[in-house]
């Protein structure tokens, strides 16, 4: 009996650690409102990142390849229109933004007359870039600059929103500022994110199994020696 609850045992641990090795993926609820805007509409749903190919910190779009979306979800309710359930087929390209170190854009980077000096030269935060946790609430967090999503025909780095709209006919949310988005193809309701947590990692069935069958032959082998 002990050698095979060793056997159970060292099976269960190897299944376990296999499973943790092959996760590459982060999966975050999204809660969109669209209150700070006057209106009752209500965004729910879900994103699932490659987590090997999620910039923390960085800049990624699904568009260039710097990001990749596994799955996505979004249910929008109460809205005046584009209400429904939407996947990632609904979308083009995904966009996602972490760090904020930029140029000092205050400072005068214009060309001297003549006579004139020569400005400041520009400063530059040599700082690393903040990355973001991902183990808990994203909103809110110093460095998180944007995540938003697009048509299916969009170009995010087009010289104008429209082409970042989906197509004439759909009724997909879309991105229309940081972190806001707005129903029916932008011509609906705006809302804004107001929660992005991960979302909860269920155990594998098949260590639920393996701690069952534990547990029978743990109560097994006690009856006998009883």
């Amino acid at each position: 009996m002990q050698n095979i609850l060793r056997i159970i045992s060292t099976t269960a641990f190897l299944l376990i650690v296999s499973t943790s090795l092959k996760a590459s993926s982060v999966t975050l609820d999204l809660s969109y409102s669209g209150t700070p805007f006057g209106n009752t509409a209500i965004g729910t749903g879900f994103v699932t990142f490659d987590d090997n190919n999620l910039p923390n910190p960085g800049h990624g779009d699904t568009y260039d390849g710097t990001l990749t979306v596994l799955d996505f979800g979004l249910t929008i309710t109460d809205a005046s229109s584009g209400n429904g359930s939407f996947n990632l087929a609904d979308f083009g390209s995904f966009l996602w933004q972490v760090g904020n170190n930029e140029f000092d854009a205050s400072l005068n980077l214009t060309v001297p007359g003549p006579g004139e000096e020569l400005g400041p030269e520009p400063s530059i935060d040599l700082t690393p870039e903040p990355s973001i946790d991902l183990t808990t609430e994203l909103v809110g967090q110093t460095g998180f600059i944007d995540f938003n999503f697009f048509g299916p025909e969009s170009f995010p780095q087009g010289p104008s929103l429209q082409e970042e709209l989906a197509p004439e006919g759909s009724s997909a949310p879309t991105g229309t500022l940081y972190f806001e988005i707005t129903t029916n193809n932008a011509a609906g309701d705006r809302l804004l994110l107001q929660s992005m947590t991960p979302s909860a990692v269920p155990v594998p069935a098949a260590i639920w199994l393996f701690a069952s069958g534990m547990i029978g032959l743990i109560g097994l082998g006690k009856r006998k020696q009883a």
